[in-house]
């Protein structure tokens, strides 16, 4: 399996930014699940290290790094560090302006202009009064931040495994279920034909179960795949 591209998220620490945040990986979460991204953001970092100078080192390893903007953001010295680091170190900067604020007077924001999102520059607060549905603009940011660092995401499809051997185990276990459902209709001759017919039925209903088992994997395919 490929090495999950790593996105870094670097936010402020103030509440209305952390919830926002929340919000957004909240987009990432079923991608990170199955391994094709990992996300590296505060709680990440301190949870590997305490250390500021291996914090940093860590988010010159990411593919993307995703700084969060506010007025708290460009405000908070520990954020435009990691911001510095991460252009420093060449990683793919993509900026999402969370909260409004004169961010074309800071010189290392504007740089970034032509990539940031949302694509029309209004910050997502305004999106989310407009809207009245934060998870619209929400997905269309992870959309894009998907498109950047995973452009394969796009022709993602469940791999079906091939079905001739599975149809013929299916196909052989009704043959099976019929036999055995007339054996035992013969068998319980002795019983009511209403309770023949319930046994026989039993019967052919637990082979047909077993038949709908062997077909699981073309009817419900739950691995994905990737085109190249």
């Amino acid at each position: 399996m490929a090495t999950p591209k790593k996105i870094f998220f670097s936010y402020s620490n103030q509440e209305e930014d952390l919830q926002l945040y929340t919000k957004i990986n909240r987009h990432f979460a079923g991608y990170s699940r199955i391994g094709l991204v990992g996300i590296i953001d505060r709680a990440e970092l301190f949870r590997t290290t305490s250390d500021r100078e291996q914090a940093l080192e860590e988010i010159r390893k990411a593919d993307l790094a995703v700084p969060l903007l506010s007025i708290d953001y460009v405000t908070d010295e520990e954020c435009l560090q990691q911001l510095e680091k991460a252009a420093s170190s060449q990683v793919k900067i993509v900026p999402v302006l969370l909260r409004d604020f004169d961010w074309e007077a800071h010189q290392n924001i504007t740089r970034y202009k032509s990539q940031m999102l949302p694509d029309d520059l209004s910050p997502v607060e305004k999106h989310i009064t407009e809207d009245q549905n934060d998870d619209t603009v929400f997905k269309e940011i992870a959309q894009s931040v998907k498109a950047i660092i995973l452009p394969e995401i796009g022709s993602m499809e469940f791999q079906k495994p091939a079905g001739t051997f599975y149809y013929i185990l299916a196909a052989l276990v009704i043959i099976i279920g019929i036999i055995a459902s007339v054996i035992v209709y013969r068998e319980t001759e002795d019983l009511g034909s209403t309770e023949q017919i319930l046994f026989a039925s039993l019967c052919f209903l637990m082979f047909g179960c077993i038949a709908l088992i062997a077909l699981k994997n073309i009817l419900f395919p739950n691995k994905a795949s990737l085109k190249r």
